[in-house]
């Protein structure tokens, strides 16, 4: 294939994808200048919720360009510095969760986002139209292809205390 028919933009960004099978690699994404969907460059986030059926992406060592399945990628994470850029608002509902996925693998982190109160709960962010969700963990942002998602397990993270006092109670 001649290379030189593909437009690649400017801006490349690395990250750790995940595909169907288990397999973990590097890739480098090439992100435009500007975004359609928003100010400032294009996002990985964009990328990952566009309507295309496949992304091209650069493995960093062998330098080959490939086309990933949208459909095939189950997670992707990247630094939140390179994950979100420019963006500058701040989420207003931070709700902890632990992500099933299919083949058993799960991830721990927060769903950080801002909506209308009245679409504030978890399932109204994980009814986005977008096939992609962000969960912080932390470390990482991990974007989470929904097609792969097994379930959603909000975490109440002082519920594992007052159930262990409440059976402490019982033993009396």
């Amino acid at each position: 294939m001649d290379t030189g028919d593909l437009r690649v933009p400017k801006h490349e960004v690395e990250a750790e994808i995940a595909l169907e099978g288990g397999t973990r690699r590097r890739m480098v994404f090439f992100l435009s200048d500007a975004s359609l969907a928003h100010v400032g460059p294009e996002r990985i986030s964009d990328i990952m919720n566009s309507s295309q059926a496949f992304v091209p992406a650069r493995d960093p060592k062998t330098r080959q360009v490939v086309f990933l399945s949208h459909s095939a990628i189950m997670t992707v994470r990247a630094s939140p510095i390179v994950a979100t850029e420019t963006e500058t608002w701040e989420a207003l509902y931070r709700h902890p969760v632990e992500v099933t996925l299919r083949g058993g693998g799960k991830v721990r982190g927060a769903m950080e986002y801002s909506l209308a109160p009245e679409h504030s709960r978890v399932i109204d962010y994980l009814s986005q139209p977008h096939p992609f969700f962000a969960i912080a963990d932390g470390k990482e942002l991990v974007l989470i292809n929904k097609h792969h998602t097994l379930q959603v397990a909000p975490l109440d993270e002082a519920a594992p205390k007052r159930r262990a006092v409440k059976a402490a109670r019982k033993r009396r």
